[in-house]
């Protein structure tokens, strides 16, 4: 029965028609879920009545509107709606359901608080030595953890056993693995290292038992004696050798005049050119492989012609101090251009970054893999790769932490209002900062307020990105001015804040050292077919 006032008459034969009792009667909605307890990325079904006829209904979760669907009751005030539960703490939390009479409902639906497994760890195995001197950058890895919630992985290394001042301290990794850069290189000691998971409803696993790590087998003024003694010994070696050398020829063998008596010993005479000193016998140079080698058949001379122009033609993917090649590379991966959906996945983690080029499963570069197989080149290639996964999924997770530290200032429907490029803005922001090509300070004046369309009767404003800043362009769409204000000030706190992100820092730097990388290899696949 719908919402509102309703009359129920009664009559019998006894009681007179004309005598009807009438009781007029209100009905209250209510609301059950189903279930009532799950994990994220759950379907719960809303089911309710008492609400108002055929009306239009909206859905929130914590007061986050989570269905943009025209959901209405039928002619009785019934609604049976799914939904999906979206990422939240573990817990309890409201799902409220309102009607356009007013009426508003609230159930709980409780998050699973169940912890992740703790990880196992693979690599470096347990007292392992890496490296001579160290400063060494090992690539970690230990076993994937499944879980309902989803998860992410943190890894400290230390110093020390109890992990009181980790040196390294990454959180939100993606993946079962971590490579230290060039940035977190670990000077020679001994370290310990260890990691857990943690799902995406912030639920912490155990920490894995810790695992001991030596980087460098001696201190540099050990190889350095070392080296030393080696010179040294040699330079010994062939100072006596030389010396043994010359006196040998200095030698000279003295024999007596002996006097020969008549018949008593024979006369020997040597053949004249016996005495001459015999000239050395000439050494053999070896053959000049380019002169001797066979030329290709026109097939073969073909098919390397093939590889040669392929391994030029390579495009590498091209890291930059902003937010758009990143973008890129998801773009890539999803086939199709990025929208609201994708982006809010991005935000969620429910969409993770794996970069493989399509020309990596190209059947030229088998080809071009086979001929390289032994060369540096190919180990170059496959790190600039690996590299760049790396340092693009650490841009993502910057984002996301920069849209959860944001989250309760900036309006729930941000995305839609092209709100991600008010988050990617204070990532670049952050980015060019350390990578000095942004030193000075955020100020007002980097904002203007746009009309859309450029009309001047519209309530609505852009805040926008002056365009001489590493920020130009729109930032998000505001109701009015007074929202468009509020939001700028929010983007300026953000900026000021993010500058001083250690994280930011090493991905500013990583961007750098990929641009290097990208470079070596262009410039090394250019020389290829060239005449040497």
């Amino acid at each position: 029965m719908a919402f509102g006032s309703h009359t129920i008459s009664a009559s019998g034969s006894i009681t007179q028609s004309t005598a009807a009792t009438l009781i007029g009667i209100n009905i209250t909605p209510t609301i059950t879920l189903s279930p009532t307890a799950g994990n994220i990325g759950s379907t719960v079904t809303v089911a309710g009545s008492g609400f108002g006829a055929n009306s239009i209904i909206r859905i929130t979760y914590d007061s986050v509107e989570i269905t943009m669907l025209n959901a209405t009751t039928d002619a009785a005030g019934t609604l049976n709606q799914p939904i999906t539960i979206p990422s939240s703490k573990a817990g309890t939390h409201t799902i409220a359901v309102s009607d356009s009479q007013g009426n508003n409902v609230k159930a709980t639906f409780t998050i699973s608080n169940t912890p992740p497994a703790a990880p196992t760890p693979v690599s470096p195995t347990d007292n392992k030595t890496i490296g001579l001197l160290g400063n060494i950058t090992p690539a970690f890895k230990w076993s994937a953890v499944t879980d309902p919630n989803g998860v992410t992985y943190q890894l400290q290394i230390d110093t020390n056993p109890e992990f009181a001042y980790p040196v390294i301290n990454k959180t939100g990794l993606q993946s079962s693995s971590y490579t230290l850069y060039s940035s977190e290189a670990l000077p020679r000691g001994t370290y310990y290292w260890r990691v857990k998971a943690v799902n995406n409803a912030s639920v912490e696993g155990p920490w894995s038992a810790p695992r001991t790590l030596k980087a460098g087998i001696m201190d540099v003024w050990m190889l350095a004696l070392i080296i030393v003694a080696v010179a040294v010994a040699i330079g010994l070696g062939i100072y006596y050798g030389i010396v043994r050398t010359l006196q040998r020829r200095r030698e000279a063998i003295t024999v007596s005049e002996v006097e020969m008596f008549p018949g008593q010993w024979p006369g020997l005479e040597l053949p004249e050119e016996s005495t001459r000193e015999r000239p050395a016998p000439r050494r053999l140079a070896l053959p000049d492989v380019s002169r001797t080698s066979k030329t290709l058949a026109t097939e073969d001379q073909a098919r390397l012609k093939v590889i040669v122009e392929f391994a030029q033609s390579i495009p590498l993917a091209e890291p930059d101090y902003n937010a758009r090649w990143v973008e890129n590379l998801v773009e890539s991966q999803i086939q199709t251009q990025l929208s609201v959906p994708a982006y809010d996945q991005l935000l969620k983690t429910e969409l993770q970054l794996h970069y493989e080029p399509s020309w990596m499963r190209h059947p030229i570069y088998k080809d071009l893999t086979s001929m390289l197989q032994k060369h540096p080149i190919l180990h170059r290639l496959e790190t600039f790769i690996g590299d760049t996964e790396r340092c693009a999924g650490d841009s993502i997770s910057l984002i996301q932490q920069i849209y959860h530290e944001s989250k309760s200032e900036i309006p729930p429907d941000f995305l839609e209002r092209g709100g991600w490029a008010f988050l990617t803005a204070v990532y670049t922001d952050a980015i060019n900062w350390y990578a000095g090509k942004s030193l000075y300070d955020p100020v007002e004046r980097d904002y203007k307020l746009e009309t859309p369309n450029g009309g001047k009767e519209a309530i609505q404003r852009w805040l926008s990105g002056d365009v001489n800043t590493v920020i130009a362009g729109r930032l998000i769409l505001a109701h009015d001015e007074k929202e468009a204000l509020q939001l700028r000030a929010t983007h300026l706190k953000l900026r000021r804040t993010w500058r001083n992100s250690e994280k930011a820092r090493q991905i500013s730097s990583s961007i750098t050292q990929l641009q290097l990388q990208r470079g070596e290899l262009l410039n090394a696949f250019s020389q290829f077919g060239k005449a040497k």
